[in-house]
């Protein structure tokens, strides 16, 4: 597996970390486990990081990947933070799944800092979701 995922219950997050080749199956794969490890244990949201993975995924891959949330039962209240790095192509791709996923109500920013996605996964919800 192309991921490792660890579940924080003192700030309530998910921390999913991507790593070498990763497709849209692990992406999804990496996603669903990490929903279920959490399993509604007052679960604040996912920081998902892609600082050590190469993307193999295709524009519409992207472009529908937040369907996938609504398909595992997750809330739109559930905040999902990606940490990508900066210069790379997968910014550019993490930027398309924001906008997508924004437009479709769900909370998802791109962050290019650990703190700061930190610091917005973990406080509280924002105006206007569920």
């Amino acid at each position: 597996m192309p991921y490792r995922i660890e579940w924080d219950p003192e700030t309530e997050y998910v921390n999913v970390i991507l790593h070498g080749d990763v497709g849209i199956e692990d992406i999804r794969g990496a996603r669903e486990a990490a929903w279920k490890l959490a399993d509604g244990e007052g679960l604040r949201g996912f920081l998902t990081e892609f600082q050590d993975a190469r993307l193999d995924v295709d524009t519409q891959d992207i472009v529908t990947s937040h369907k996938h949330f609504e398909a595992i039962g997750m809330r739109r209240y559930i905040k999902s933070a990606l940490l990508v790095p900066m210069d790379a192509e997968i910014a550019q791709d993490a930027t398309v799944h924001e906008y997508m996923a924004r437009m479709n109500m769900w909370q998802v920013r791109v962050f290019f800092d650990r703190a700061q996605a930190l610091e917005w996964l973990l406080n509280s919800r924002e105006e206007g979701s569920e």
